[in-house]
């Protein structure tokens, strides 16, 4: 049993070369597995870790937390001391500079810059091969990549129909009065919020004004909670 216990810790601690990308974008070794904490995610240092509830320690796989003992447990007769989580990293690219959003010179926009362009909601647009962000103040900027300044958004001339849908880039899209967030692989799924904040879990978000928490499953606004909403999976254009 000690040899075994000691290939578990000796073996979750192994470094790698490589590293994973965790959903709020900070970087965990390739031998280790996100999990979310109360101020984002952590590295658990074993492969395919299961996180405990306490959001401090994990446990390896195939055993489960017995947060009364502190030990990981499988099995009656197998039980290893819970290992606690060590901090992500975060990314070494230097950070996309943002810049107020300014006011175009120019509000005319080519009919051909139109039909490529990305939408960001019924109102603004972005260039083709850019992707929309939006500023926690609840401005657009246009993203480009790879890692350059971002532009100011052009508004689009005439007044566009409510039920436009919005494109998340020029593959896929979601409907009318939604929001394009990215999903826990990079695919795009809509929240059914106009505006709406997505969470770091991929999966879940609030409306506008609110501010996921860190399970990502409660929405908040000053002395207001509410459930958050699981998103929709985006329409691919035809």
């Amino acid at each position: 049993m000690l040899r075994v216990t000691l290939w578990l810790l000796v073996g979750g601690f192994a470094s790698a070369s490589h590293s994973i990308r965790c959903p709020d974008g900070t970087i965990c070794p390739d031998s280790a597995t996100c999990c979310l904490n109360v101020q984002g995610y952590s590295c658990c240092p074993y492969p395919q870790g299961v996180c405990c509830s306490d959001q401090a320690h994990c446990c390896p796989s195939e055993f489960h937390c017995n947060l009364v003992t502190q030990t990981c447990d499988k099995n009656p007769w197998l039980m290893i001391p819970m290992v606690k989580k060590q901090a992500a990293e975060e990314p070494s690219r230097p950070a996309l500079p943002v810049s107020p959003l300014q006011k175009p010179v120019n509000n005319q926009v080519a009919d051909q810059q139109k039909s490529s362009a990305v939408r960001c909601d019924s109102y603004y647009l972005c260039p083709d091969h850019t992707t929309c962000c939006r500023h926690p103040t609840g401005a657009w900027f246009c993203c480009l990549y790879p890692y350059t300044s971002m532009t100011a958004l052009t508004e689009a001339r005439e007044v566009i129909n409510e039920d436009q849908p919005i494109r998340c880039d020029d593959q896929f899209f979601c409907r009318a009065g939604t929001t394009c967030c990215n999903g826990p692989k990079g695919q795009w799924s809509c929240c059914p919020f106009p505006l709406g904040q997505c969470c770091a879990d991929g999966v879940h978000c609030c409306g506008y004004g609110y501010t996921c928490d860190p399970t990502s499953l409660t929405c908040k606004k000053r002395y207001s909670e509410i459930p958050s909403r699981a998103q929709e999976e985006a329409k691919t254009a035809l």
